[in-house]
C-alpha cells in the first residue's frame, strides 16, 4: 500500500474507533449484490486498519450484534477516541440510544453504510448527528469514510 502520510497536517496519531452494528459480522454470506465479495468482518477491519496506519491513523475495530455492547464501547472510549467512523448495520434505522451516546462524546461521527440507503427506501436515524457520510462503494465505503473523519 502507498504511504500516505504525506497528506496528514499533523504529527499527532489519531485515533479512530470503528463500529460496526448487527448483521456487519455476517460479511461473506450475505448479499453479493449489496455487499459485494469481501470474505469477513475480520478482512474488512484489517483493510481499514492497514489503511488507517497508512495514513498515521490508529483504528480500533469493533463489532456487535447487540445495541448494549455499542453503547458500552462508546462509553468507555469517548476520552481516548479522536472520532467514530460508524456503520450502524440492522441498527440504522432504530438505535437512538447508540445515536445519542456517539452525539453526547462531541467527536466527529463518519456514518458508513455498503450500499446507497435511500437507493433501497432506507433512511439512517443516524445522518441528522453525523458530520458526514460514505456510502454505495461497499468495503470501499470504509476507507473514504476514514479520509472524511
Amino acid at each position: 500500500m502507498t504511504d500516505l502520510k504525506g497528506v496528514r497536517r499533523s504529527q499527532r496519531r489519531w485515533v479512530i474507533e470503528l463500529l460496526d452494528g448487527p448483521n456487519m459480522k455476517h460479511l461473506g454470506k450475505r448479499d453479493r449484490k449489496l455487499f459485494g465479495a469481501i470474505g469477513s468482518i475480520g478482512e474488512l477491519h484489517k483493510q481499514v486498519v492497514d489503511f488507517g496506519n497508512a495514513l498515521g491513523v490508529e483504528v480500533h475495530a469493533f463489532a456487535s450484534d447487540y445495541e448494549g455492547e455499542l453503547l458500552e464501547r462508546v462509553h468507555a472510549t469517548a476520552n481516548s477516541a479522536d472520532a467514530y467512523l460508524v456503520n450502524p448495520g440492522g441498527l440504522t434505522t432504530v438505535a437512538e440510544g447508540w445515536r445519542h451516546a456517539l452525539a453526547e462524546t462531541h467527536k466527529p461521527v463518519m456514518e458508513v453504510h455498503f450500499y446507497n440507503l435511500p437507493a433501497n427506501g432506507e433512511q439512517s436515524i443516524f445522518t441528522p448527528s453525523a458530520i458526514g457520510q460514505s456510502m454505495g462503494l461497499r468495503e470501499h465505503s470504509y476507507v473514504a469514510g476514514l479520509l472524511g473523519d
